[in-house]
């Protein structure tokens, strides 16, 4: 019998290792397919660490960011992997599209529709993907919720809920450079509803308050509810908190003619218990998605290969934000 070959290994290149860029070097580091070539990140010391963590220490070439041309110059590097600041995707996609790499940003692609349509637009000239990372849609769980609902498994869809509220509440550093709440939390919601109905909301309504000081200092805010009514009938119902005590609380919903689909909050434990200390709810999002970010990543690796899996489109992103 023969032996297969080995698997295509992609050279990738990772620009910034904060909270998300550390959760995918994990993931590149683990994956058969993927060769990490290049780490550009700041802290220079930040980098060497994860990526001794990882046994990369020998392997990975780590730049700052005045360096990074010579990874995207590099022929043997296929895609970069953006995880930086909001505000510094769009520079680090156009750097990567030019230098004829595809590309896996984490969202938003750029902060203005004028922006990614421009990007996306490059991309196709290009020739190159443009991949922007909506991890939920790879948790197993949603995708399933999903898949059943396209069968008619509950029938005309009257309602469909998400429920998201974090944990830990996030440090003020980060707040001050997300964009506000609506941008980068609630939009995860968007997305998985309107992916979840396969449509978008004629009207949507919102209303919001901060109860953190330190918050309202921002001009953000910590509390969203949004209602959306679509085309087919159906309400969307949006509920998001910065901070839950007891633990990271991510559920779906969807009820119809005929029955409910629910998505509830994988347990660390089967012993349960809701309120300051120790809850059975996961920490946080890193571990609470962590199939779901290999499962993204593997996706990207597929497009590399000429598969068309799931991918957001330009469009997509506009409605979302």
């Amino acid at each position: 019998m023969s032996v297969p070959p080995p698997p295509v290994r992609h050279g990738l290149v990772l620009v910034g290792v904060g909270r998300i860029g550390a959760i995918h070097l994990e993931n590149i580091a683990r994956h058969p397919r993927a060769r990490l070539k290049y780490v550009v990140e700041r802290d220079v010391g930040k980098a060497a660490e994860l990526l001794r963590v990882c046994g990369l220490e020998d392997e990975v070439q780590v730049l700052e960011d005045v360096a990074a041309t010579t990874a995207f110059i590099d022929s043997s590097v296929e895609a970069v992997v953006i995880c930086t600041l909001t505000g510094t995707h769009e520079k680090y996609v156009r750097h990567s599209l030019n230098s004829g790499k595809a590309v896996f940003c984490e969202k938003p692609v750029a902060t203005t529709a004028e922006c990614i349509t421009a990007l996306y637009a490059e991309a196709l000239r290009k020739k190159k993907p443009l991949y922007c990372a909506f991890q939920r849609r790879f948790d197993p769980a949603f995708r399933e919720l999903r898949e059943r609902v396209k069968e008619g498994a509950v029938g005309t869809v009257h309602v469909v809920k998400s429920c998201s509220r974090d944990s830990p509440f996030p440090s003020i550093d980060f707040l001050s450079t997300s964009s506000g709440m609506f941008h980068d939390c609630a939009v995860h919601d968007i997305d998985m509803l309107c992916w979840t109905l396969g449509e978008w909301p004629e009207t949507v309504y919102a209303a919001a308050h901060t109860f953190k000081r330190e918050v309202a200092q921002l001009d953000d805010v910590d509390t969203i509810a949004i209602t959306m009514k679509f085309a087919s009938g159906a309400i969307g119902v949006i509920d998001l908190s910065r901070h839950a005590v007891y633990g990271y609380d991510q559920r779906l919903e969807v009820f119809g003619s005929n029955g409910m689909l629910q998505v509830e909050n994988p347990l660390q434990t089967s012993l349960a218990y809701q309120g300051k200390a120790a809850s059975s709810l996961h920490h946080s999002f890193p571990t609470r998605y962590k199939e779901a970010y290999r499962n993204e990543l593997d996706n990207f690796l597929d497009v590399l290969e000429g598969e068309f899996r799931e991918i957001t489109w330009p469009f997509h992103l506009f409605m979302m934000t």
